[in-house]
Formats: C-alpha cells, structure tokens, sequence
C-alpha cells in the first residue's frame, strides 16, 4: 500500500513539475512601440536637441507615456521633462484609427512643404501589428500651411496636428479609460556634458555619475546613479552646474523611454 502511495505521489510531482515547466517556457510576446509621435530638426541648440523626448509613446502592452504640455514662463526652467503615464489597453483601436484617419500612417501622402524656414519636423511611427514592419512620417512644419501646401494638404495638416495634440493629453475624444495618468519615473538617462560659465541663476550640485574629464556628446548614467538623479528632480533646474573633481560642467539630461537602452537608440 505504501509503494502505491509513493509511486502516486512522485507521479503527480512529475507532473507538477511539467506543468511548470511548460508555463516558465512559454515567452511573453515582446513589447513594441505602437505609436509615437516626436518633434526633430529645427533651428535649436545642440543641447536643447538632446534633451528632446518623445511627444508621446504607446507600446503594445497598453502602456502609454507622454510628456506634458503645460508650459510655465518660470525662469530658469526644468532640468527634466514633466512624463505622465496610464494604460490605454482599450483604446488603441481607436487611436490608432484616429491616426490612420489623418494619414499618419500613411508614409506616400504629399503632405507638402510650407515656405517657412528653420521649423521642426513632426514624426510619427507606427506599427500596427507584431508582424507587420513599423512605417514613418514625417511633415515639415505641421501646424503651418500657406504657399506651398494645398487646401487638401492644409486640411490634413490641421486634422492631424489636433489628433496629435488629443492623443498626447488623454483627451477622451480617443482615451475613455478613466484612470488619471501617473507620475512616470525613468529608470535610466542618458546625459551630455559641456562645458559653460556659470550665470547669476546658476546653482551648482555634485555629479552623480562618473567623473567627468572632457566634453561628452553622449553617455548613459547607471540605474542606481539615475535613481540620484531622480531624487534630486526637484532641486535641479535648466542652469544647474554640476561639480566633478573640482571642475564645474554644464549636462543636459535626457530620460531614457523604455524603448530605449543606449546612445545609439536616441539617435547618437
């Protein structure tokens, strides 16, 4: 009777133990960026063009974030970027039919070319699958028409720069999921380091990350050193100076999205 007992016994463990063999083996489908809609070019300082993050990024696991578009005249002005997030798993259907309405998704159509000079670029990706490959646009000065644009383009053009602007606050003409967006937190940064005479609003911190010896186009700062820097968001501004080993360095930060893991992912 005891053999019998034990023999069920070490058949139900080797069953068990396949079961969760089976679940640990199954992969999670891999997260990739549904929409996301970011602002290049332009006449702008290199550094200003470093610290660009996304207008707002969706990923296939519902996740949305975006960047805030409050603006202060508070001088000087924030070291990082306001990031709000919330899912969204219930309404990518309908966002996305809302950029494909406004040929956003569409990278054939003319959108043509104001005759304005040094404005930036409006770009959105888009991948409307896990199969099917992502497409870009790009428009030259969105919010602009005039000579040089049609009034079919215009119209695009006005359609699509106030989708962009709905989707990027939550608006629920496109987001019905009732949860307020959160505070979204960057794990890491990517930083630039040059150098800079200090001004009357300057303020001057340690640096957190390694130490600094020379110019640095771009580099990415360790999780634990972004989590200081995270804690400091409050007490930084737009002309803090950091200290290292007895030099002070002007460095632009960057959050880095979770899309993104290095220098080379944020264009540099």
């Amino acid at each position: 009777m005891k053999t019998r007992n034990l023999a069920a016994v070490i058949s139900a463990s080797l069953l068990l133990g396949t079961f969760a063999l089976t679940e640990s083996s199954v992969s999670k489908p891999r997260t990739y960026v549904v929409a996301m809609a970011k602002t290049t070019g332009g006449f702008v300082m290199p550094s200003y063009n470093f610290t660009r993050v996304p207008n707002f990024v969706i990923y296939s696991d519902g996740r949305m974030i975006s960047t805030s578009q409050v603006q202060t005249q508070q001088w000087p002005g924030r070291a990082l970027p306001s990031l709000q997030t919330k899912f969204v798993n219930f309404d990518m259907k309908r966002i996305v039919a809302a950029l494909e309405a406004s040929k956003l998704t569409d990278p054939k159509f003319d959108w043509g070319y104001p005759n304005v000079a040094d404005v930036p670029n409006t770009e959105v990706l888009t991948q409307l699958s896990a199969q099917k490959r992502s497409s870009r646009v790009s428009v030259y000065a969105l919010g602009m028409s005039g000579p040089g644009v049609s009034k079919q383009q215009a119209k695009y053009r006005k359609k699509a720069s106030a989708v962009l602007e709905q989707i990027q606050s939550f608006s629920n003409k496109y987001i019905w999921t009732k949860s307020m967006p959160t505070i979204w937190k960057p794990v890491r940064y990517a930083y630039q380091i040059s150098e800079g005479e200090p001004t009357e609003f300057t303020t001057i911190q340690d640096w957190v990350g390694p130490v600094i010896s020379a110019e640095k186009t771009c580099a990415v700062l360790s999780q634990a050193d972004s989590a200081k820097i995270t804690k400091l968001s409050n007490d930084i501004n737009s002309e803090t100076m950091w200290n290292s080993d007895g030099k002070t360095w002007r460095v632009s930060l960057r959050p880095l999205f979770p899309h993104e893991s290095n220098c080379r992912s944020i264009g540099y």
